[in-house]
């Protein structure tokens, strides 16, 4: 009995591995679309493909730590679109994005603001909270910065060199020719001791090392500057709306400022907005920060 069942035990296995095997062989067999047979060793699947990274949200606006380590209190940001800003944004939007970024500073700052003591890494006296946020509009890009704390800066910055900055020759070039127009009693400094946000945001433009010599020489036409903020104003939560660049007045043409400063550069400074200012729609596609404390 034994020896009569082993074949057929056999011939089941044996069947079973027929039966099997077959099947395998019809998943390894593809059919191409001209009808000819195709053996592969693995299911053609397509390499799943990340998706693109989201533009970033807001405008990154952050506290400029090479400031802060020399006592200084200013926030900035460098944001790169995919095309040209002339193209995205219309006067009265510069305006809106300098709002923009002036409420993030708020918003970073508010949480951190104490009525006494000293400024650090985790809280902001009055006297360390800036009046204004300013940007300068350029090609693809939009330097953000706020004014200064923390006493007479760009008078005082020199390159590695030790030559002033760019930002410094340029002021004294504004000086000058504005004592050849104006006369002998053309104030030496700028007004706010060239403390103000559209001036740290050229700074920003001549620091940064994504910008070309020829561009550093030469600014590109087309350039505009916005500024939006409270003026200093603290007592008063409303005080916050675009401003015109400071600069002399009807009844003192020897004190000179921004405007005056940013003519000589041959950037504009639009007519401020007249309606209510809404945050534009077009996202940067990169977020980075050029210190200003840094040579």
């Amino acid at each position: 009995m034994g020896s009569s069942r082993e074949p057929t035990r056999l011939t089941r296995l044996l069947l079973l591995f027929f039966f099997f095997a077959s099947i395998f062989a019809q998943t390894i067999i593809t059919t191409t679309p001209a009808g000819t047979p195709s053996t592969s060793t693995a299911p053609s699947t397509p390499t799943p493909t990340p998706d693109a990274p989201a533009p970033p949200a807001g405008l990154g606006i952050k506290q400029d730590r090479s400031a802060l380590a020399q006592k200084r209190s200013v926030w900035s940001a460098k944001l790169r679109y995919d095309s040209a800003v002339a193209d995205l944004f219309s006067n009265d939007d510069l305006y809106a994005l300098a709002k923009q970024a002036w409420d993030e500073m708020q918003a970073d700052i508010e949480p951190r603001r104490v009525k006494n003591g000293r400024q650090d890494a985790n809280t902001i006296t009055k006297k360390d909270d800036p009046g204004m946020m300013g940007l300068i509009a350029v090609g693809n890009t939009i330097y953000f910065s706020s004014s200064m704390k923390g006493g007479k800066f760009i008078y005082g910055y020199t390159l590695p060199n030790g030559q002033p900055g760019e930002v410094t020759l340029a002021l004294d070039r504004c000086q000058m020719a504005l004592r050849t127009q104006v006369g002998e009693d053309t104030k030496p400094f700028h007004v706010n001791k060239a403390s103000c946000a559209e001036i740290l945001a050229l700074h920003q433009y001549y620091l940064d090392p994504a910008v070309s010599d020829a561009d550093k020489e030469t600014l590109p036409a087309g350039m505009r500057a916005a500024a939006y903020g409270d003026g200093g104003n603290k007592k008063n939560p409303d005080a916050a709306r675009p401003y015109e660049p400071c600069g002399n007045k009807a009844d003192d043409k020897t004190t000179w400022g921004c405007a005056e400063f940013l003519d000589s550069m041959a950037i504009v400074a639009p007519p401020l907005p007249r309606g209510t200012l809404s945050n534009p729609t077009p996202r940067p596609v990169e977020i980075t920060y050029v210190p200003v404390c840094e040579s």
